[in-house]
């Protein structure tokens, strides 16, 4: 009755631009919702977004973390060691290659929500090399070498009925690590799962992650309480990070399946009712990170990392 598939890529570099694209589509009895997203966010600017619905598309492969999507502007092509996308529509234009991927980030975050429903939120790889352009109504950008990231969400869950009603979630690069993490609680704040992946050199860690938000830090955006600054910790593999994780501005505000382009009012409501129509802040932020092995310690200021707080 219902099923829920997102790809997600972003990149952000030394200077603080930042661009993502995502294509979701949403099952939900016999309706098929397909959605493509690309943003572009440049210092001094304002951010500017393009969403269509589709008419179509094709899924080859193993999985979500290796498979090809045919759409009918281009092609999305997905694996851990490269990645690709071409697509073009109206103003939009893209042409990324993320090479150079760091390979699986092994097991995935997953919720079981019913006998038969699932959340599954997996990191496709935690680096890839990003070249290419974005081209977007006026404005063009290119990766030039930035660090890029990729990761899929899978639900069968009608959303409803999923226990997280926030979501917050976070990636960043530095030439020692780098790094991503999700957590996710109830209304009442009690954790529904909360977990951290790191690679430090050639293998990926993951374990518990800790999170605990600064008091008194909520800020409203567009209408939303979305917590402030925050610090997270964990322990994997022998090592331990932390992380002190301040907010400079918002990058993008939407939703998992954007609706500026579905034009029938009907069709608006149901997906709105069917959804609960989440909402996510992405940030540009900065954190200061500590990590502490068995053979040494290092702490790293002021790193430009990319963090979302979505309300479910």
């Amino acid at each position: 009755m219902f099923l829920l598939r997102k790809w997600y890529f972003d990149y952000l570099t030394p200077g603080g631009e930042y661009a993502y694209v995502y294509f979701a589509y949403l099952k939900l009895g016999g309706r098929l919702v397909r959605s493509l997203t690309v943003h572009v966010a440049v210092p001094g600017a304002t951010p500017i977004t393009r969403s269509f619905l589709l008419n179509g598309h094709e899924e080859q492969g193993t999985g979500m973390i290796s498979c090809a999507l045919g759409l009918p502007c281009g092609e999305i092509r997905v694996g851990d060691r490269t990645s690709s996308l071409f697509l073009a529509r109206d103003d939009c234009m893209v042409n990324l290659v993320f090479a150079s991927g760091t390979g699986g980030a092994g097991a995935p975050v997953e919720i079981v929500t019913g006998r038969k429903s699932r959340i599954v939120w997996a990191p496709v790889a935690l680096r890839y090399t990003v070249s290419g352009s974005i081209a977007l109504g006026g404005t063009v950008v290119e990766p030039g070498g930035a660090s890029g990231y990729i990761d899929t969400l899978e639900s069968t869950c009608l959303p409803p009925l999923v226990p997280a009603r926030t979501l917050y979630w976070g990636r960043a690069h530095h030439a020692l690590f780098d790094m991503t993490y999700v957590h996710a609680v109830r209304r009442d704040g009690e954790s529904v799962c909360s977990r951290f992946y790191i690679q430090r050199g050639s293998g990926v860690q993951s374990g518990p992650l800790s999170f605990v938000p600064e008091p008194d830090g909520a800020a409203e955006t567009a209408g939303v309480s979305v917590p402030g600054d925050y610090a997270v910790s964990g322990t994997a593999g022998g090592g331990r990070f932390s992380a002190r994780v301040h907010r400079l501005h918002a990058v993008q505000e939407s939703g998992f399946i954007d609706q500026q382009d579905v034009a029938s009012p009907v069709l608006r409501a149901l997906i709105r009712m069917f959804t609960r129509d989440p909402r996510g802040t992405k940030h540009l932020s900065r954190a200061d990170v500590a990590l502490v092995f068995p053979r040494g310690e290092e702490n790293i200021t002021g790193l430009g990392l990319i963090d979302e707080c979505v309300r479910l």
